[in-house]
């Protein structure tokens, strides 16, 4: 294994021996080469890090790890987990198809989505405890919430019955895929709604796939996920961040998403918005792309300067 020169990773290492059988990932690794090579050799599901930077965190996770929370001893006694699943729950989104029974429990519920990321905590807080949701882990991930220049997004999703809210989730999303991390619901029937809602909505705004990390069966039987192995994982992700798009929704009636049998859903109320946000994502890739040819064709004209360069011939000697 190569030697830790971090300190504060060695500093954690003394404290937790254990954390030496995981890769150790660090702020300035190359995250696309590391992530190539961890997709065959990880043991396992996880990685560790020490460090919470919202940029480095955000490219782990536009790169597929899933930043879990976990405890250690120590001064700093908070790290991440980036989970690198062996196997991965997805959903292809043309697949996707909402119960029947959700359009009946709609009525009377509202969805929204980022309108109240920390109550969606508290929620997520009070069914499941702290679980992996430790301060530091909400704070990078609302600080990347706020963010609007980093390579993922990540989301609240809230469902409402009047002023309080019953329902919502966590997840992030990178090019054409969303990704959920965790839920809660405090009324029967408000978190099927909000999954059925969500992934209509996710459908509507151009999504591709639906990333439901580890393998829970109702993600099968319920929404149609099926287990894929990591590498399949992963190319399938490389291949749809390079797809824009963008997860939005002002408070709108979760029966709007439910229209009667031979009637389109209502289109979305923010549309227009979402459209030139798209539409600046791909302004803004286009114009990557031709600086990336631009400086190719410099560096093969240079090349082929110095190939086609007239050799001096050699002096004769006196």
């Amino acid at each position: 294994a190569a030697k830790v020169t971090d300190k504060l990773a060695l500093e954690i290492l003394r404290a937790n021996s254990y954390l030496a059988e995981s890769p150790l990932l660090l702020p300035g690794d190359d995250v696309p080469a590391r992530t190539k090579e961890l997709a065959v050799t990880l043991r396992g599901d996880f990685c560790w890090t020490p460090h919470f930077d919202p940029v480095f965190v955000a490219t782990l996770m536009a790169h597929g790890f899933l930043p879990i929370g976990t405890q250690v001893y120590g001064r700093r006694n908070v790290i991440l987990l980036p989970k690198l699943h062996a196997r991965r729950s997805l959903l292809q989104l043309k697949d996707f198809h909402a119960r029947k029974k959700s359009r009946k429990e709609a009525r009377g519920l509202t969805m929204s989505v980022d309108k109240a990321f920390d109550k969606v905590v508290v929620g997520c807080r009070s069914q499941h405890g702290e679980n992996w949701l430790f301060p530091p882990v909400v704070e990078c991930l609302k600080k990347i919430h706020i963010a609007k220049d980093l390579p993922v997004r990540v989301h609240s999703v809230e469902v409402w019955r009047d002023k309080a809210l019953v329902a919502g989730e966590i997840g992030y999303s990178v090019g054409s895929v969303y990704t959920s991390m965790t839920g809660f619901f405090s009324a029967d029937g408000a978190g099927v709604v909000q999954l059925a809602c969500l992934g209509k909505l996710l459908v509507r705004q151009g999504f591709t796939l639906w990333d439901l990390g580890m393998h829970i069966a109702y993600k099968t039987s319920v929404l149609g996920a099926r287990e894929l192995p990591r590498v399949v994982f992963l190319m399938l992700l490389q291949q749809a961040r390079a797809n824009p798009c963008a997860l939005e929704c002002p408070p709108t009636p979760c029966a709007a998403f439910f229209p009667p049998a031979g009637q389109q859903a209502q289109p979305n109320p923010d549309s227009k918005r979402q459209q030139k946000h798209r539409a600046k994502l791909e302004r803004r890739a286009e114009h990557k792309r031709q600086k990336a040819a631009e400086s190719a064709q410099k560096a093969s004209q240079k090349a082929v300067e110095s190939v086609q360069k007239p050799v001096e011939p050699a002096q004769p000697s006196a």
